[in-house]
């Protein structure tokens, strides 16, 4: 049976990123997604981005694929009468185009790509891991999880781990604006409220606390804005607790089953097209201890990022007077603050 050099489970955006990184080292790789190649393209996800997506791409070459959507100069920061206006640039891509992109450029690298295929099981054996699926299985050298919050693998190897989630929640509206906002709202304590302008749409969202009584909020919170009774909201988990274990003998976690993400935002993508690319630089397929390196690579950059998002995300609890200052004082001294979140 062929040996792969790195199965990579999960087909999503950083394991297509991943698959391509270290193809393009001479590696032999296969994916194995769980979902249909169309439904890929569905998962709910703002596909917002800061100009650091424009470390891993070139942005005429988004342009060129049509996955470049819209620039925005500015966003609008709401805390209860009062706004400011956050002079950043914000990119948003077409998220349909961005995962045809990224399929295409992985298939271009010679990455096998399987579709419709659930692991059941990751057997690590002394020279290689054998992967377990419903009549079938396969083998590699090391796997890596690109799964998303509810990784089996990351929850196996941090079993006494509490680990906290956040449900990303979205609805689409038909009307046309240009002001991209986020909004705090006594309604919706913990988090803002997002409004995206997509050509002749504009996505409402926020991130709740996985109880009841947040999700009730938001839909009074719906009822009462746009006067209508039902909804439909699309909804994704969102791991942020970055997992204490990262790796075993022969698989390691990448993306958002690490935990890694910006608990301020909820966003994970970044960070794990960082993860691949440190990956592609400290993981040697033929020596498995080099995952050891990649773990504490990746702790040791991307943790201090995390706890100070931790404490930003602090400040959505607080009243609204206060999250107004005090947001606005970050954002007159946001430079060293900010860019050491990204």
């Amino acid at each position: 049976m062929r040996i792969y050099d790195l199965l990579i489970i999960g087909g999503g955006r950083v394991g297509l990123f991943l698959g391509k990184e270290f193809a393009k080292k001479g590696k032999k790789v296969l994916i194995l997604e769980q979902k249909k190649e169309a439904e890929i393209k569905k998962k709910p996800c703002s596909s917002i981005f800061s100009k650091n997506i424009f470390l891993f791409f070139e942005k005429e070459k988004l342009k060129k694929e049509g996955v470049f959507k819209k620039e925005f100069k500015k966003i609008r920061v709401h805390a209860g009468k009062s706004f400011f206006d956050f002079e950043r640039e914000f990119f948003l891509l077409n998220k349909e185009k961005f995962i045809e992109f990224l399929l295409k450029e992985a298939k271009r690298e010679e990455v096998e790509i399987l579709f419709e295929k659930k692991v059941e099981q990751i057997k690590e054996r002394k020279n290689f891991c054998e992967v377990l699926l419903d009549g079938e299985s396969f083998l590699a050298k090391i796997v890596a999880d690109c799964t998303g919050g509810f990784s089996f693998f990351g929850k196996k190897l941090n079993p006494n781990q509490k680990l906290l989630y956040l449900i990303g929640t979205q609805f689409f509206k038909k009307k046309e604006s240009e002001l991209l906002e986020i909004f705090f709202k006594k309604e919706l304590p913990g988090f803002f409220l997002w409004k995206i302008p997509q050509n002749g749409l504009e996505e409402w969202g926020t991130c709740l606390l996985p109880k009841q009584e947040f999700f009730e909020n938001f839909r009074s919170f719906l009822r009462k804005k746009f006067k209508k009774e039902d909804f439909k909201i699309e909804t994704a988990p969102i791991l942020i607790s970055p997992l204490e274990k990262l790796v075993s003998k022969r698989v390691f976690l990448c993306g958002e089953s690490s935990g890694f993400v910006k608990p301020f935002t909820g966003g994970g993508i970044i960070y794990g097209f960082f993860c691949a690319k440190i990956a592609k630089k400290m993981i040697d397929p033929e020596n498995p201890f080099t995952l050891k390196d990649y773990e504490k690579k990746i702790k040791k950059t991307l943790l201090p990022k995390v706890k100070k998002g931790e404490l930003l995300r602090k400040i959505y609890f607080w009243p609204e007077f206060l999250k107004y200052y005090l947001i606005f004082l970050l954002h007159k001294i946001h430079s060293k603050f900010d860019q050491d979140l990204l």
